[in-house]
């Protein structure tokens, strides 16, 4: 099994995990039940700004359902699994003030804690307010930092947290991005491709690439970057 640990698309493939992650509230309902997909609810930092309270309070609505439909079908012998996010502060983008968006991701760090659900976090450029807020919950809380783009001193911080780092495929042309890779254990790695459509051809490839890039910069072989990646996703969402 492979997995895409961030992104926009549902690939349709039996063999591919993805975890799909929001930007805004309209993607909720567009997420399919399929146990190939683990959803990811949350509100993208680019569109704080323009996030209105009620969207906030249907998110706050909706991870509470969530849980308790997933209370419900661990009892059925099930289990559902999802998460909040995609959520952080951005400096660039669409919404570069991030004072907007300080009491959102606030939120949605309090919403993971609540409930007991991985965040999916974004950061560009606002590293320091980003560890300021990220400090004030507990070290347990399981987070996944997508496209990790920080310093290695960032990353030694967040590594005494339970973080784990998601790369995308800019790290195989980023010298700084694959250095930090090579330093990251395996135990708190993930891959994604970050996409936001379904491209017309290379999706495997693209993910299979990014497999195979990393196995060489961490000097293990892919099936090994496989297995782990495997047993993070299962301790991601760890009781």
């Amino acid at each position: 099994m492979l997995i895409d640990a961030h992104t926009h698309i549902i690939p349709g493939s039996d063999d591919i995990t993805v975890l799909y992650n929001s930007v805004t509230a309209d993607d909720w309902n567009r997420i399919p039940s399929s146990p190939q997909v683990i959803p990811f609810y949350g509100i993208h930092p680019w569109y704080a700004k323009s996030c209105s309270k009620n969207e906030l309070m249907a998110l706050g609505q909706l991870i509470q359902q969530k849980k308790e439909d997933a209370l419900n079908q661990v009892q059925d012998g099930k289990r559902i699994l999802f998460g909040i996010g995609e959520t952080g502060l951005d400096k660039t983008g669409r919404n570069p003030d991030i004072e907007d968006q300080k009491g959102f991701f606030a939120f949605h760090l309090w919403l993971a804690q609540q409930y007991k659900v991985p965040v999916a976090v974004h950061c560009v450029h606002a590293w320091g307010p980003f560890m300021e807020i990220l400090s004030e919950v507990p070290d347990d809380l399981p987070v996944i930092m997508h496209s990790f783009s920080g310093a290695m001193e960032t990353a030694k911080a967040l590594l005494k947290r339970n973080t784990f780092f998601s790369f995308s495929p800019s790290v195989q042309r980023i010298e700084k991005q694959a250095e930090i890779l090579r330093q990251i254990p395996l135990e708190r790695l993930f891959l994604e491709t970050d996409f936001t459509e379904v491209p017309s051809a290379g999706y495997r490839e693209t993910l299979e690439e990014l497999y195979n890039f990393a196995a060489r910069v961490k000097n293990v072989t892919p099936e090994t970057v496989k297995n782990y990646l495997e047993n993070n996703l299962k301790t991601l969402f760890s009781p």
